[in-house]
């Protein structure tokens, strides 16, 4: 589900005391998607890990026809032949708007 469809993803919140969360949006692509796993995996775009936050918490923004946004942790960065991927853990499911942080 959703392979190989663009996305974007930002901090929502940082649960990390005294941290600046990276604000910026970081493009990505879905390399995987099992939402009845609540698992996701994706591949930075133009960014290195560096700029991706084991302590934050993502609005993820699936870009298509009608885009669908979800709440993602990640859980483990890493780099292989595919480029900087990002494994997550997603919150709260797929809605068709951006919840307010």
């Amino acid at each position: 589900m959703f392979e190989e469809a663009k996305a974007l993803i930002k901090v929502q919140e940082c649960y990390l005391e005294g941290a600046e969360p990276d604000m910026a949006e970081h493009n990505c692509r879905i390399i995987m998607c099992d939402p009845e796993r609540d698992a996701i995996k994706l591949v930075l775009e133009e960014d290195d890990l560096t700029k991706i936050s084991l302590d934050s918490i993502y609005t993820c923004r699936i870009r298509q026809d009608e885009d669908l946004y979800c709440s993602i942790v990640i859980r483990e960065r890493y780099l292989d032949e595919r480029g900087c991927v990002l494994c997550a853990r997603i919150c709260d499911g797929f809605t068709k708007k951006m919840k307010d942080c």
